[in-house]
C-alpha cells in the first residue's frame, strides 16, 4: 500500500532544495515567521480582550446592540476598546 510514498518525499525534498538554492526559500520562511508574529498577536490581544473584566461584562450586551442596529460597529468597538485600554472613548487615538 505505501507505493509512491517514498517517490512523493524526494519530490518535495527537491523542491525545497531547489527553492533553498535559489535563495526563496529564506524570504518565504521569514514571511511566514512576519506572519506567525502579527497571528500571536491578534489571537492574544483577542484573548486578552475577551476577558478582560472591563469588556467581559459587556461584550455580549453590545454584540446585542450592533445586530439590533442600534449601535454602528465602529461606535461598540471604539466603546469596549476604551474599556479594555481604560480611557475616555473620544480619547485621541495618536
Amino acid at each position: 500500500e505505501n507505493t509512491g510514498i517514498k517517490d512523493v518525499w524526494d519530490q518535495v525534498a527537491a523542491h525545497r532544495e531547489a527553492l533553498s538554492q535559489a535563495g526563496a526559500l529564506a524570504p518565504r520562511r521569514a514571511a511566514q515567521a512576519g506572519r506567525w508574529l502579527w497571528q500571536e498577536i491578534g489571537e492574544s490581544l483577542r484573548r486578552a480582550f475577551r476577558t478582560n473584566p472591563r469588556v467581559a461584562g459587556r461584550l455580549a450586551a453590545m454584540e446585542a446592540r450592533v445586530a439590533a442596529g442600534q449601535i454602528l460597529p465602529g461606535a461598540a468597538a471604539k466603546a469596549l476598546l476604551a474599556d479594555f485600554l481604560a480611557r475616555p472613548p473620544d480619547a485621541d487615538d495618536t
